[in-house]
């Protein structure tokens, strides 16, 4: 008889142990989801698109990057690359007159 009380109290403990884990689990599951979808939610898409600008007396790519670079660029030197690559440049020098063509992100859709 005594055999008997001791397993139905090692079941019910082993049922709660098992409720409990399972409870936390849900719990650490939804607030993962909970946190993922609200960052989806809150993030507006951004765009990207290029334009053309006329390079100015005085302008240099890195005040040209700090003008026009967005927080999608990591730093002026990732900017000035991907401007570099776009025009074809080999070097850092431009000429005032000339046309560079430049990236830049937005929020809205523009067919």
């Amino acid at each position: 008889m005594h055999r008997n009380k001791r397993r139905r109290s090692m079941n019910i403990r082993n049922i709660v142990t098992a409720a409990t884990l399972l409870f936390l689990l849900m719990i650490g599951i939804f607030a993962i989801s909970a946190k993922t979808a609200g960052a989806q939610e809150s993030a507006d898409p951004r765009f990207k698109y290029y334009t053309s600008i006329t390079i100015q007396d005085g302008d240099t790519l890195w005040t040209i990057a700090e003008e026009h670079r967005t927080e999608e660029y990591d730093t002026v030197k990732a900017y000035i690359k991907e401007v570099r690559e776009i025009n074809h440049l080999s070097g850092d020098q431009i000429i005032s007159g000339s046309t560079l063509v430049i990236p830049y992100y937005t929020d809205e859709y523009k067919l």
